[in-house]
């Protein structure tokens, strides 16, 4: 966040507590960190150029329809309008179930045209430096713009970690190996679609809005965190959970420090960041409006009348399961259009989410008998809360999707990949103890990257010859 300027106040520091690993770490130098930290970005680079090769063009889930986006705007400088016929849903089965074969026509399938703007408008860029390509090293190049945009997500992630938790290095590089190899974060990162930009952009917020809560903004850092929130929605709907994050990180401030002279009013910088993110994003609901209706802003009504998707029904035990098999087990591996699933991994991957989450229960029945002074465990709860609010938002966010649709794609929590890390690798951190914390974190993360490997070379190539 080089652009925010944070003003004196220091960070706070808080003493050894349940969300801090106790002794015994072997201690990383940040030169060490850093070069960690570049070998993670390297290798995800790697692996994510390895999905780009090996899978055919729209092969990934509705690429097709994002393609056409990005070359509607490369060809005619204009943005598309979303209108019946756009899902011509035999045409996308037919091709689904001979998993596009070369040469296959799509120009017809243009269903995501009803999407912010922002990703497109960028990849048409590419679009038209690459025309001289042929198709599949021009889609290559397009899928290469989105993993660029997860090796900064990786980055931003491992800096929200490292000012939450300044004292775990380990943890921080864990998170970060935990986005760069889950493999289907991987898959999707290796797609054209505006998925990685609108992670990356609400990932930046959600490290703006921490540093905000540590240490106050001036008016000029609220301007900026509110471009980068309107930046976000002008990408994908589903960060508009920036909004509500930013509304807790002021109220966060103002419980911590009140009317604090030094820096802008919590919720003056609120409602500063909100003007600034309606003044860039604003013209987008506006056009919607005017294109849509008054009563579709978001596009999203014209989508579903457009786009014909199975209706969830009855919300029964048989529904709730469906729900969470499909939505885990396509979070770690689900390649394709979700029809190339890994069921030989599931198991163990269910084991280690299990010991995950009972290390954090752990840590919170650590939490709850700490001893400290009451004004350092409201200053730490403050920052756990706004971070973990972030994963609990998407995962709302994609609860409330799948009440009306089926739709059980793991993707849909990667907008708080980052947090979901961050826990992920909290727990293992916590029931290992502090002792075994970094051998149990480094383990983890080989692991996770070696499975992203095995499963490139056993299961996403021979899938495609």
């Amino acid at each position: 966040m080089g652009g925010i300027k944070l003003q004196e106040e220091p960070a706070p520091a808080f003493p050894a507590s349940a969300f801090r690993a106790e002794g015994g770490a072997v201690l990383l130098t940040p030169g060490l960190q850093l070069t960690l930290l570049v070998v993670i970005g390297l290798a995800y680079i790697v692996l994510a150029i390895g999905w780009t090769r090996a899978t055919p063009a729209w092969d990934n889930p509705d690429e097709p329809a994002h393609w056409n986006f990005v070359r509607h705007v490369a060809q005619t400088g204009a943005l598309p309008i979303l209108r019946p016929g756009d899902y011509p849903q035999a045409q996308v089965e037919s091709l689904k179930s001979a998993r596009f074969p070369p040469g296959s026509n799509i120009d017809g399938i243009q269903y995501e045209s009803h999407q912010p703007p922002l990703y497109y408008a960028g990849a048409a860029v590419v679009y038209k430096l690459t025309t001289w390509l042929p198709l599949k090293r021009q889609v290559d190049a397009l899928r290469l713009l989105s993993t660029i945009f997860g090796v900064l997500t990786i980055v931003a992630s491992w800096r929200i970690v490292r000012s939450l938790l300044p004292g775990e290095p380990y943890l921080a590089l864990a998170t970060a190996s935990f986005i760069a190899f889950v493999p289907m974060h991987v898959n999707m990162s290796a797609a054209v679609d505006n998925d990685a930009l609108g992670d990356l952009l609400l990932t930046v917020a959600v490290l703006g809005m921490l540093l905000w809560l540590q240490r106050g903004f001036s008016v000029r850092g609220a301007v900026i965190l509110g471009i980068v929130i309107g930046l976000a929605a002008l990408t994908k709907v589903t960060t508009l959970a920036a909004f509500p994050l930013a509304l807790l990180a002021a109220a966060l401030r103002y419980w911590r420090v009140g009317r604090d002279q030094r820096h802008v009013h919590p919720f003056v910088g609120l409602l500063i960041s909100y003007a600034a993110a309606l003044a860039v994003w604003g013209w987008w609901v506006l056009r919607n409006v005017l294109t849509y209706g008054l009563g579709d802003p978001l596009a999203l009504k014209v989508n579903k009348l457009v786009v014909t998707q199975l209706q969830t029904g009855a919300l029964n035990a048989a529904a709730i399961q469906r729900f969470a098999k499909g939505t885990f087990d396509s979070f770690w591996a689900q390649f394709g259009w979700m029809g190339i699933p890994v069921p030989q991994v599931y198991a163990e991957l269910k084991l280690l989410t299990i010991l995950a989450g009972i290390g954090l229960a752990v840590a919170l029945l650590r939490a709850l008998r700490l001893d400290v002074p009451g004004a350092a465990v409201r200053q730490k709860a403050g920052e756990v809360v706004l971070v973990l609010a972030w994963p609990v938002l998407v995962i709302l966010e994609d609860l409330q999707y799948n009440l009306t649709f089926v739709q059980t794609q793991g993707r849909y929590l990667f907008p708080a990949i980052g947090g979901i890390g961050l826990f992920f690798m909290l727990g293992l951190s916590r029931l290992a103890g502090p002792r075994l914390s970094p051998v149990v974190l480094t383990a983890a993360s080989v692991l996770l990257a070696a499975l992203c490997a095995v499963l490139l070379k056993t299961v996403v190539i021979p899938a495609w010859r």
